[in-house]
This record gives structure tokens, sequence and C-alpha cells, in this order.
């Protein structure tokens, strides 16, 4: 079975971060599985990947070569604006709903038409799952290599960690850091790290060694800091976004608003009871959210 995967964020040279490793990952654990699927990939290099926007213009015409010199059974896109451009060309198409905004009244408008001209949907939100009435619809969260994410028997390091980039203000890193003296009033060994340039590789090890995480976006389609931390049993503090309240439990973390205070009584809950939220890999597993489940699963939506 060959596919043609169109994406506009995939990890490589130049790019902003470790963005779209979701993508990446599931690719190369897809191929090294499922030996009768073969991939050929377009990456839309848009300004958030370190590229350009004006790549959407040219996308057309990458694709139409790919289209004219190759046979596919099938194009599996990831995000809507690849959705768009691939259905000027073919309409067997399957769209992995990773936005985060589905509900966001700016950019809503294209994710719906983009599930509309789709033949499959893969929603990796459960609420957003639950409510599409499309007829051909699949529930299937990015997966987690359970052997990159480890747990670790190592005594914490006395760092809370912040993966995702402060920068983005979607991230709400302000919020960490308007608690930050509160929290260090109890207890003033504690460092805060914040991502942005923390390399995919070192990222395991990071979280393996810190106290806790923090995930406190505004949205999220899924959550993988999320399932990442609990993979590695390290507790985690989220907002109720995304999968948060569907993968959290009272044994792997705790959720909460999006303000200071609440922040930082979550905080201060787990750092006090830290032994008591340390099981989140086991709360994964019982999920079957690990990568190798999941492109089995994948696998089989292509071939439905």
């Amino acid at each position: 079975m060959n596919i043609l995967l169109v994406t506009n964020m995939y990890p490589s040279e130049g790019d902003v971060s470790w963005r779209g490793s979701f993508v990446k990952e599931q690719v190369d654990m897809s191929q090294t599985h499922n030996k009768d699927i073969n991939y050929d990939i377009v990456h839309i290099k848009g300004r958030v990947c370190g590229g350009s926007n004006l790549n959407y213009l040219l996308a057309p015409l990458l694709i139409l070569k790919k289209m004219l010199f190759n046979k596919f059974d099938a194009i599996h896109c990831h995000h809507a604006f690849c959705v768009l451009v691939s259905s000027l060309f073919f309409n067997k198409i399957i769209y992995t709903v990773h936005e985060g905004e589905l509900n966001n009244h700016k950019t809503s408008i294209f994710i719906k038409l983009a599930i509309s001209l789709s033949n499959k949907v893969i929603f990796v939100n459960h609420a957003e799952f639950l409510k599409s009435t499309h007829k051909r619809k699949y529930f299937l969260p990015c997966g987690i290599d359970f052997s990159f994410f480890k747990s670790s028997d190592l005594a914490p390091n006395g760092c809370i960690l912040f993966p995702a980039d402060p920068n983005r203000v979607e991230k709400n890193a302000s919020l960490l850091r308007e608690a930050e003296a509160v929290i260090t009033a109890d207890y003033p060994n504690v460092k805060f790290i914040y991502g942005g340039k923390i390399p995919r590789e070192e990222m395991p090890y990071l979280m393996r060694q810190s106290l806790l995480v923090v995930t406190i976006g505004k949205f999220e389609s899924d959550g993988l800091v999320l399932k990442e931390a609990m993979a590695s049993n390290v507790p985690v503090v989220s907002t109720d976004v995304g999968n948060a309240s569907y993968y959290l439990n009272e044994q792997s973390g705790l959720i909460c608003s999006a303000n200071t205070e609440s922040l930082t009584a979550a905080t201060l809950k787990i750092l006090g009871d830290r032994e008591s939220y340390l099981r989140g890999r086991e709360r994964l597993s019982s999920l079957h959210v690990d990568q190798e489940k999941t492109v089995t699963k994948l696998a089989k939506i292509y071939q439905s």
C-alpha cells in the first residue's frame, strides 16, 4: 500500500525546535512494523517551522508531481490546509485532525471544510471524535514510544519542567512565571526549566529527572507533552484542554484552571505528596496509546 503523506509539520534541517515530531515518529514506527505500507512525504514547510507560508502556493505543484509519477492508494493529511491543497488532485483523503483550535471561530471554518472533503477522518481529540457526525471517523491519538520515554528510578533533580516554548503565547508560560515566587517560598531549592530550544533527544532525560511537568496551554488537540511525562512516570499539572481529562487520573497528576492561583495550588499539592502521582505510565498502558499499538490501528484504517 502506497501512502502520500502531506504535512506542514515534519522535523527537518532548519525547523523551529521539534515541531511535528509526532508525525515523523508515527511514520517511522509505521514503516518498521507495517512492512506493506510505503510512504512518500510532502512537507509544506510553513513559517511556523522556519520556512515560508509561500510554500503553500508551491505545494500543489509538488503534490501534482508526486501524483504524475507514482500511484497512491490514499493521501494522509496532517492539518487542514494540507487537505485543502490535496483535494485539488485526489479524493481518497485521510485527515488527521491535530488542530486544537477546532472551535476557534478564526480557524474552525477551514478545519470543518477539510473534514467535509475527507474520505476518512482521524480525531486525536476524544471529545471532538464523539461530537463528529462524519460517517467514517476514528479516534486515534498520537502514540508514545515507551522505549524512548522511560520510567526512571533516579531521584529527581529538583526542577519543574515547562517543555513548551515560553514565547508561544498560547502555552501560558506567564502563569508559571507568576507562580514561581509563591512556589519557591515553600520550596526554595526548586528550579524552573523552560523549553523552546531543548533538543528532542534530551527531552526524555529531562522529564525523568524533573519533580513535575507543567503543560498549561490555552488549547491542545491531544496533549503530547502530557503523555510523554506520564510515560516517564513524572507527575503532571495541566489545564483541562485536549485530552487532559481523558488521560489524567488521581495517580498521575492534577488539572488546574488557567490562572496563577489554581496552578500554584496544584503544583504545591503535588510537591507535598509527589509519591502519590507516579503511576502515569500504568494509566497510559491501560488506554493503549503506545506507538506500536497506534500504528497497528493506523494500518487497519488505511486498509478499511
